[in-house]
């Protein structure tokens, strides 16, 4: 997956050169792939958290 990107992202930087509105563009997309990439697993990790603290805390097992 990661090769295919790449590999993606390299014909863009190639074929950049001839059109600067895709070099313009494909500058951006490889920012938001880095940015992905960056956070990714913090925010896969979010839900799981989330999750964990709505069964940690149960207000209907309070005790009165």
């Amino acid at each position: 997956m990661v090769a295919l990107i790449q590999r993606q992202l390299f014909f863009l930087f190639y074929v950049s050169m001839l059109f600067p509105k895709i070099q313009h563009f494909s500058i951006r997309l490889g920012h938001i792939f880095v940015f992905w990439r960056n956070f990714s697993p913090m925010l896969l990790r979010f839900p799981g958290k989330k999750r964990m603290a709505t069964e940690f805390w149960n207000p209907s097992k309070e005790t009165p």
